[in-house]
């Protein structure tokens, strides 16, 4: 389930076409107030956010990167946890709870790129590099436990040109 906060009508447009076709549960919103509304049921694997929403250096864009780099234990492993001796932590009994990737419109990349990279924070610019995007989504989608295996190509990519042989 990915949730998208964007108010740009075309962007949102763009995005529906993309992931509904692969067969995502996709809810859009344009407002944060909605955005954080939803985040709190729980239910979304995946926000994607168009950066204009949560600037760096706004309040939140600093909560969107806590969210995408807390840990959480995932349900079952509280007893792999007791039985760890001392201190240590079972890092195979931890996930990212939320995964989050922001989108850049390209005329803002300059201004905006370098705190995405510092942070670590993932990323697409738009207009979208299918391949790209569809790998980021993937794989944050098995960072959160969603998805068991990566996505390396979309139906948009499974079509071919007349004389090229299918990829496998």
């Amino acid at each position: 389930k990915i949730v998208v906060l964007d108010a740009e009508e075309e962007s949102r447009q763009t995005l529906r076409h993309l992931l509904d076709c692969e067969g995502w549960l996709v809810h859009f919103v344009d407002d944060t107030r909605t955005m954080m509304n939803e985040l709190v049921s729980g239910e979304w694997s995946l926000l994607v956010v168009n950066i204009e929403m949560a600037p760096p250096g706004g309040p939140l864009f600093s909560v969107l990167r806590d969210l995408s780099q807390a840990e959480i234990v995932k349900p079952g492993s509280q007893d792999r946890l007791r039985s760890i001796a001392g201190p240590r932590k079972d890092e195979s009994a931890v996930a990212r709870r939320l995964g989050v990737l922001f989108l850049v419109p390209i005329e803002l990349a300059y201004e905006y790129l370098a705190y995405l990279e510092r942070d670590r924070l993932p990323y697409a610019v738009r207009p979208y590099h299918l391949q790209d995007f569809f790998e980021k989504v993937s794989d944050l989608l098995i960072e959160v436990g969603a998805i068991p295996r990566p996505i390396r190509a979309s139906r948009f990519q499974a079509s071919t040109l007349p004389g090229e042989k299918a990829r496998t």
